[in-house]
């Protein structure tokens, strides 16, 4: 098998836009370090996959592919047949044809035939979460406000946050802008004073989701109308209506097939030699708990394997652990990300590797870390020390023993204790993020005080304490432990009992 493609294309402007940001902001850190070296970047990647489409059917001990693909083909097509039957039991005239543009919805005297109960949703939100789990397709969402004649001449700003995936808005019956596949792109839409009325404005969003959640996906308060004397908030209860479903059908579902990948985006690419990997993958495998303690032999399979098909030795293997994601809350039953970077941290055990953290430079609304360059820098640092032989410090901190006992700890990291700082924090050398917890597994927030290059750990009244953890969280928020070259302490969890 062959990739097609039309060869190498030099980094430009013009060219860059397309390319992995991380992968070329990681490539710019190497060459800025190394400017007499070619820097090349094969990139394959497939968002919101799972690592078992990139694992090898003989490392899965996978024996009959074709009769695993044929049943998970089977068990796709009949979930999305349920999916559509609940939803035509709700909206019996529902196609995959959406009527909306036809019968031209967005006008403000349409009549969009809705029927309780689901005539509302709540703006923000997704309609996964308000009714209708599973559902992709279109849906049309109204809303109105009220304008003085002083702001309606002065024109304003339509603010609607961050839709999944398209849309095209109308106001008062005119189209004011429409994107297509950007769910992690702010919507704002300038309105000129000809579109506008004093009284009421009528405002309709035609929204397309291609897979997963679908609708409005920023804070309520990214959700208004910038007038030239007020901000109008626009969040709550919007006219909604389903136009259409979509079948997604076996072909969208292929990025979490076991080989699938693997067969189509690896193996034909075992004849280029290379320096090295980079991964950045996991969130796919962090929704259930035994997913995410798998993940650990998963992780370590791969990168044996891969380094055995390229037959160049180990090769580095240069991986991002997950970033911080959600509201900063405490840990709940369905937050298996901290355990899914555990399994992660694991294949550190592995020779030539390297993690590159990313818990501190997330986005709590976007799975998608705005920061790439940071993750690129992070990512180059291993590349630097481990494919080039620099003789720098390249690695987090990560946990490594404790000392002490009753109500204070003393605890030591991979590297010097001299090499860590403290960033800026409302308590003067307090640092956030630590808990401990006592035999009965109920942690509680511990005192943490880096002093004259020793991290002192109080634990709060709890005598005897058997458990210690570190930004345990899927989104721990700001963090204040970093290496001298910001780089942060690396999460974790771990058991004080002495055997």
């Amino acid at each position: 098998t062959t990739v097609p493609g039309e060869g190498w294309t030099v980094t430009s402007p013009e060219t860059v836009g397309d390319f992995t940001a991380v992968g070329y902001y990681f490539a710019r850190s190497v060459r800025e370090h190394h400017p007499d070296v070619p820097i090349g970047i094969l990139h394959s990647s497939w968002g919101g996959s799972r690592i078992e489409a990139w694992l090898d059917a003989g490392a899965q001990g996978l024996l009959d592919t074709d009769e695993l693909l044929a049943a998970e083909r089977q068990q796709i097509e009949q979930a999305q047949q349920r999916v559509v039957n609940k939803l035509k039991t709700i909206y019996p005239q529902i196609t995959t044809e959406d009527p909306g543009l036809k019968a031209e919805w967005w006008r403000t005297n349409s009549n969009w035939n809705q029927q309780e109960p689901y005539a509302y949703q709540v703006v923000p939100g997704t309609w996964e979460a308000n009714g209708y789990p599973d559902f992709d397709g279109i849906a049309w969402y109204r809303t109105s406000f009220q304008l003085t004649a002083a702001e309606a001449a002065a024109g304003v700003t339509v603010h609607l946050g961050q839709i999944d995936d398209a849309d095209i808005t109308w106001l008062n019956d005119q189209e004011i802008g429409r994107m297509d596949n950007a769910y992690n792109v702010d919507r704002v839409y300038e309105v000129p004073a000809a579109l506008l009325r004093e009284g009421k404005n009528v405002l309709t969003v035609r929204v397309e989701d291609y897979g997963w959640g679908g609708g409005f996906r920023s804070a309520a308060a990214a959700v208004f109308v910038q007038t030239a004397e007020q901000k109008i908030p626009l969040a709550g209860q919007w006219q909604f209506s389903p136009g259409a479903y979509r079948v997604a059908g076996f072909a969208q579902k292929a990025n979490k097939l076991p080989t699938l990948l693997y067969n189509a985006m690896i193996h034909p690419l075992l004849r280029c030699k290379l320096r090295g990997f980079c991964w950045y993958q996991g969130e796919s495998n962090a929704s259930l708990e035994a997913d995410a303690q798998k993940y650990a032999k998963q992780f370590q399979s791969l990168i044996r394997w891969w380094r055995e098909d390229w037959g160049q030795g180990d090769l580095p293997f240069l991986f991002v652990q997950l970033a911080n994601f959600g509201p900063e809350q405490s840990l709940g039953p369905d937050d298996h990300w901290p355990t899914l970077r555990q399994s992660q941290q694991a294949a550190l055990s592995l020779p030539n590797t390297h993690q590159a953290l990313a818990i501190d430079i997330g986005e709590a609304d976007d799975i998608h870390p705005k920061n790439k360059q940071e993750v690129g820098r992070r990512l180059a640092l291993g590349a630097r020390a481990l494919a080039y032989g620099e003789d720098i410090a390249y690695e987090s901190p990560r946990y490594q023993s404790v000392t002490g006992e009753k109500y204070k700890l003393l605890l030591h990291f991979t590297v010097p204790s001299t090499e860590l700082s403290r960033r800026a924090t409302l308590a003067e050398g307090v640092v956030r993020g630590f808990e401990v917890a006592g035999e009965d597994g109920r942690f509680r927030r511990a005192t943490a005080i880096l002093h004259q290059q020793e991290l002192r750990i109080w634990t709060g009244g709890i005598t005897n304490p058997r458990y210690l953890r570190y930004a345990w969280r899927q989104n721990p928020g700001p963090l204040h432990l970093y290496t001298n070259e910001g780089l942060p302490v690396a999460p974790f969890s771990v058991s004080l009992k002495k055997d």
